[in-house]
């Protein structure tokens, strides 16, 4: 897996907790701007909850943007710096 490596959020590395670290690298590969939850949980190997609280936690923190599969229609979650900052969001459901 090859990983973008200019993005603003790897100048700051250490400050992420551990399942930050999975979860920001996760959607630092190359090949894919957005991914679904199920693959995050894969690539990750969090646990469902930790994953999503994960998630939340970098959607306020304005890393993480989510949208919904046009073809899946299901959510996906990319990094804002990459798919573009959308509407700031407050929570995440």
């Amino acid at each position: 897996m090859g990983f973008v490596k200019q993005l603003k959020w790897r100048q700051n590395f250490e400050d992420f907790s551990p399942e930050q670290q999975k979860v920001l690298l996760a959607l630092s590969d190359s090949r894919y701007l957005w991914r679904t939850l199920d693959r995050l949980e894969s690539v990750t190997r969090l646990r469902s909850r930790a994953l999503t609280e994960t998630i939340n936690d970098l959607i306020i923190q304005g890393l993480i943007r989510p949208s919904v599969s046009r073809a899946r229609k299901e959510p996906v979650f990319g990094l804002a710096e990459r798919v573009g900052e959308g509407r700031p969001m407050r929570q995440a459901g």
